[in-house]
C-alpha cells in the first residue's frame, strides 16, 4: 500500500491531466475527454517511502471509449423562447444487470454552446430469482483510509416475507485484507445490519481481536415489505497485483440458519421456577467464510431503559479535538431513543448513530436540550453525540464549563433468565461489564450452543420472549477514527440478526 499517481501528456508535450490522490491508495486514475490523436506519456510517480509511497512494479491500463447515443429523446429538437420553458421526455433503459449506469443528457444550443446533466439509472436486485450482483473493485484516492469505492444496490422485500430471514452474502476474489463494510438499510433509511470482511475470534481486555476473510453478511428477521438497500463500502486499497478485482454476491430470503427444537414453545410447557434447564441452539453457518454467533435473549414486548454510557457523557466544552464523542450502544429491536444533555449555560447537541442516518439536531430550552428519535425499529449500534455551547460570544471565547448528557430507549427488554456461553453483546447496552464470546463456526458447519433458562417469578405466569441468533461484528479502527471514536478504549461493535426463535412457557411451583 502505498501513495501513487499519474499523470498525462498529450502529442503535443502539454499537461493534460493528474489523477491527484489525496492519501494513501495504492490505486489512480485519470481521464481526458476528446484526447487528440497521437502519441501520449503517463507519467507515473509516486512520494517517498518514509512519506507515505510505494517503491516497485506498477500496473497500467489506458482505454479509449466513443461517445454513443442511447434511449431516445422527444421532441429531440425544440425552440424555447426567451423566459419560457419546454418538456422534453427521456425514454432510457436501465442496465442489464442490478446496480448503477450513469448517462449524460447533453443539451446544445445554435451558437454551438453544449452542456450536459448526469443521469443515474438504477436496476434492481431481483432476489425472487437468485438476488445475484456483481462488480468490480478499482481503488481509491486515498482521501479517507476507510472509503474508495462505495456501490449500491436495491432490492424488493414483498409482503407476507416477515417470517424469513433477509441475507445479503458479498463473496471477494482475490486477497481483500483491508476492511469491506456493508451495510442492509430498511424501507425507512435505518441500517438494521452492519458487517464487514472479518471474524471476531476473541478479545484482548476489551479490544476485539479479528481475522480478515474473503467474505461478509448482513442479515435481519421479520423485514417489512419494500424497497431496501445493500451499501458496500470498500476502502481505498485493492490487491495490487490486478489492475480490478471482481466481487460478487446473493440476497436471498429464507429460512433461519439456526433451529432450537427443545426450546419450550407453549404456555402448556411448564417449567419449575429456580431449576435450570439446558437445551441446545444449532447454528449452520451458510456464508463462505468464518462467522462468530452469540445469542441474545429479549422479552416479548417493549420497555424503557436507561442507557450505560460507553464512554465519558460528562463533557468539558468546548470539547477539545482529542475528546472522545460521548457515546451509547442502542440495541437491536429498539424503537425510540432520547438523548439530553444539561449544563450550567445554553447547550445543544449532534448526534446519531455512528454508521448509517439519521444526522439529528437538539431542541434547546434554557441550559438543558433534548434530542428524540422513533422508528421501527431504529438504527442499531453506536450512538454518538456532540455537544456544544450557544453563542453569541462577541469577541471573547466561549467560557469553559462542563455538560452531563444521558440517554434512553424504548426496547425489547432482556431476559436475564436465559444465558449461554456466547454472552450477548448487546447487553453491554445496559450493563458495560457484560461479556461476549462469540462462538466461531466454519463454512458450512453447524454449531450446538447451549442455553440454560433458570425461570424466576410467580407460580402461573406465563413468559414468552425470542432467542435471536447475531453474528458478531466491529468498525474497522480506521473508520471509527474518522467519527471521532476511540476505539483503544473501547470497541465499535456491529451485528447481523440471523435467527429469531420464539419460545414459551408457564412458570411452575
Amino acid at each position: 500500500m502505498g501513495n501513487v499517481d499519474v499523470a498525462l501528456i498529450d502529442p503535443e508535450g502539454n499537461f493534460a491531466a493528474d489523477a491527484v490522490p489525496q492519501g494513501d491508495g495504492n490505486a489512480a486514475e485519470t481521464e481526458v475527454r476528446y484526447p487528440a490523436a497521437g502519441k501520449w506519456t503517463a507519467l507515473i510517480f509516486s512520494a517517498v517511502p518514509k512519506d507515505g509511497g510505494t517503491v516497485g512494479p506498477v500496473l497500467l491500463r489506458a482505454q479509449t471509449f466513443d461517445f454513443t447515443s442511447v434511449g431516445t429523446v422527444n421532441p429531440a429538437r425544440v425552440t424555447i423562447p426567451a423566459g419560457q420553458s419546454a418538456t422534453v421526455q427521456i425514454h432510457e433503459t436501465t442496465p442489464a444487470q442490478p446496480g448503477d449506469e450513469g448517462i449524460s443528457v447533453v443539451v446544445a444550443n445554435t451558437a454551438g454552446q453544449v452542456s450536459s446533466a448526469v443521469v443515474s439509472l438504477r436496476s434492481l436486485v431481483n432476489i425472487a430469482h437468485g438476488g445475484r450482483f456483481s462488480g468490480d473493485l478499482t481503488g481509491g484516492n486515498g482521501r479517507q483510509p476507510d472509503l474508495g469505492q462505495t456501490a449500491y444496490y436495491q432490492f424488493e422485500v414483498p409482503k407476507g416475507a416477515s417470517a424469513d430471514t433477509l441475507r445479503a452474502d458479498l463473496e471477494l476474489s482475490g486477497h481483500q485484507n483491508d476492511p469491506v463494510l456493508a451495510y442492509l438499510v430498511d424501507p425507512d433509511g435505518q441500517t438494521l445490519s452492519l458487517a464487514n470482511n472479518s471474524v471476531v475470534t476473541g478479545f484482548t481486555k476489551s479490544n476485539p481481536e479479528e481475522t480478515a476473510t474473503s467474505s461478509a453478511e448482513v442479515a435481519t428477521t421479520d423485514p417489512p415489505a419494500g424497497l431496501w438497500t445493500l451499501i458496500l463500502n470498500f476502502t481505498p486499497v485493492i490487491t495490487g497485483t490486478q489492475i480490478s478485482t471482481p466481487y460478487s454476491g446473493a440476497i436471498t430470503l429464507g429460512a433461519a440458519p439456526a433451529s432450537g427444537l427443545a426450546l419450550p414453545d407453549s404456555a402448556k410447557s411448564v417449567l419449575a421456577a429456580g431449576k435450570a434447564v439446558t437445551v441446545d441452539v444449532a447454528v449452520k453457518n451458510t456464508t463462505d467464510g468464518p462467522e462468530a454467533y452469540f445469542l441474545d435473549a429479549r422479552l416479548d414486548g417493549d420497555t424503557t431503559v436507561t442507557l450505560a454510557s460507553q464512554s465519558a457523557t460528562t463533557i468539558d466544552l468546548p470539547m477539545s479535538a482529542d475528546q472522545s464523542s460521548p457515546s451509547w450502544l442502542v440495541p437491536t429491536d429498539t424503537e425510540s431513543i432520547t438523548l439530553s444533555a444539561e449544563a450550567s449555560v445554553p447547550v445543544t447537541f449532534d448526534w446519531g448513530p455512528g454508521v448509517g442516518d439519521p444526522d439529528l439536531g437538539a431542541t434547546t430550552a434554557g441550559d438543558n436540550a433534548v434530542g428524540n428519535w422513533s422508528a421501527a425499529p431504529i438504527t442499531s449500534g453506536l450512538w454518538l453525540a456532540d455537544p456544544a455551547e450557544i453563542g453569541p460570544f462577541g469577541d471573547n471565547p466561549p467560557p469553559t464549563v462542563k455538560t452531563a448528557m444521558a440517554a434512553t430507549v424504548q426496547t425489547q427488554p432482556f431476559d436475564s433468565s436465559v444465558t449461554s456461553k456466547t454472552g450477548d453483546m448487546w447487553l453491554q447496552s445496559v450493563d458495560p461489564s457484560a461479556h461476549v464470546k462469540a462462538v466461531v463456526v466454519q463454512a458450512g458447519q453447524v454449531a450446538e450452543i447451549p442455553v440454560t433458562i433458570t425461570p424466576s417469578g410467580q407460580a402461573g405466569n406465563v413468559v414468552s420472549g425470542t432467542l435471536y441468533v447475531d453474528e458478531l461484528s466491529e468498525l474497522p479502527s480506521s473508520a471509527a477514527n474518522a467519527l471521532n471514536y476511540q476505539p483503544g478504549q473501547d470497541w465499535f461493535p456491529g451485528g447481523a440478526q440471523v435467527a429469531a426463535l420464539p419460545y414459551e412457557y408457564t412458570l411452575g411451583g
